[in-house]
């Protein structure tokens, strides 16, 4: 419902103007002043509420106007707080989606190169057991080249000292005979 163009205008027109005015011969007759005067309050006062009636309809249907206004922009408001929250919810559900695909991916990719490590760890693990194996074997080897060449040389060793017995034992007894 629009508002008349008048409700736009809230200040009352001016006075009419008087259409007759007393003459001072007219005062003279029937009429007095007063009574004339009493007339025009009585007639100014009916025009004011008249006035004041009309502003206060017209400031009535600005007002409904305003609250129907006010009630169609809170509603738009809400309905674009509402898709708003709802747009809102919905990023937030796809960037959790993003987020947790993200992990598994990184999750995926570090459990791929932690397998990837162990198992050089364990190739290098079996390296080195071999080598040190080899390396024992060779000491082994080496050692017991060494205890062989050292129980030769002893018992080359002992067999010199039991002939150098021998032969001073042998040399006591001729001496001694």
């Amino acid at each position: 419902m629009q508002p008349p163009s008048s409700a736009l205008s809230l200040v009352p027109p001016p006075f009419p103007p008087l259409l007759h005015r007393p003459t001072p011969a007219a005062s003279s007759g029937t009429m007095d002043s007063k009574s004339l005067l009493d007339e025009m309050d009585k007639k100014m006062h009916l025009e004011r509420e008249e006035m004041d009636k009309k502003v206060s309809n017209e400031r009535a249907a600005i007002d409904r106007v305003i609250k129907h206004e006010r009630d169609k922009m809170d509603l738009k408001i809400k309905q674009i707080d509402a898709e708003t929250d709802k747009k809102l919810t919905l990023d937030r559900q796809q960037m959790d989606i993003k987020v947790k695909q993200e992990r598994a991916a990184l999750d995926h990719a570090l459990k791929l190169e932690r397998d990837k490590m162990v198992k050089e760890i364990k190739k290098i693990r079996k390296d080195m057991d071999q080598k040190l194996r080899q390396v024992w074997d060779e000491m082994d080897h080496t050692v017991q080249l060494e205890r062989a060449k050292m129980d030769s040389r002893n018992m080359q060793a002992r067999a010199d000292i039991d002939q150098k017995l021998q032969q001073i034992v042998k040399r006591w007894i001729r001496n001694l005979c």
